[in-house]
């Protein structure tokens, strides 16, 4: 609790709380430094709207019955996370096509999500999310390498702020789909999982298919 204290820049009581004003304290500082101006909470009419969106989640695999023997594991590593890097998913990188004097064609690249949603590409402009979400995995990498060198109560300290750092950085896709949150857009949480659900049928396919192995499950 101290270190996401720490990291995340609120009060060390208020870290008991949800993980919402951990993310929008920390977005803040990034969207201040950018001079982007931090929209307001949504009132009552704008949740209601909200509420009507529809954000698709996760694919899970059904399980094959019984016991299985030499079973592999694979796992991405921090998937979410890692989508929002790759393809630049942030408020504001999304290309809203209603927006005067603004269309696809005024960028010469960009993704778009299996859900339809295009966001610019990096190269051109790295949103918030993605520079955030770099700074803290960065960070952790950092310190996983120190925690090879270090011993004792500096090892445990080390220890406790990656596991601070990769809790904040998992947080980003909650707080992408909370309809309370102020940076909420639901092609960003739609995006991301639609990018994920790809991720896991094209491994399945590629392990079935290329390697003739059997996947007993998935998610």
């Amino acid at each position: 609790i101290i270190e996401i204290s720490k990291i995340s820049g609120i009060l060390l009581q208020d870290c008991f709380g949800g993980q919402t004003v951990r993310i929008e304290n920390m977005c803040l500082q990034e969207c201040r430094k950018r001079k982007i101006m931090f929209p307001t909470k949504p009132d009552d009419k704008e949740l209601e709207k909200r509420s009507r969106d529809k954000i698709k989640g996760a694919t899970v695999l059904d399980p094959v019955k019984g016991l299985q023997r030499n079973v592999v594991v694979l796992d991405f590593q921090s998937l979410y996370p890692s989508i929002i890097r790759k393809f630049n998913i942030s408020p504001d990188t999304l290309i809203k096509e209603n927006v005067k004097n603004v269309t696809v064609q005024t960028y010469d690249k960009f993704h778009e999500s299996p859900v339809n949603a295009k966001f610019i590409d990096q190269s051109l402009y790295e949103g918030v999310f993605p520079s955030m979400l770099k700074s803290l995995l960065s960070a952790r990498q950092e310190v996983k390498k120190k925690m090879k060198m270090a011993s004792g109560d500096e090892k445990r300290v080390l220890d406790v702020k990656q596991i601070a750092l990769k809790i904040l950085a998992n947080s980003f896709y909650g707080y992408l789909g909370y309809i309370r949150a102020r940076l909420y857009v639901s092609e960003n949480a739609n995006s991301v999982t639609a990018y994920g659900r790809d991720n896991i049928q094209k491994t399945k396919s590629i392990i079935e298919d290329d390697f003739g192995h059997r996947v007993v499950y998935g998610d």
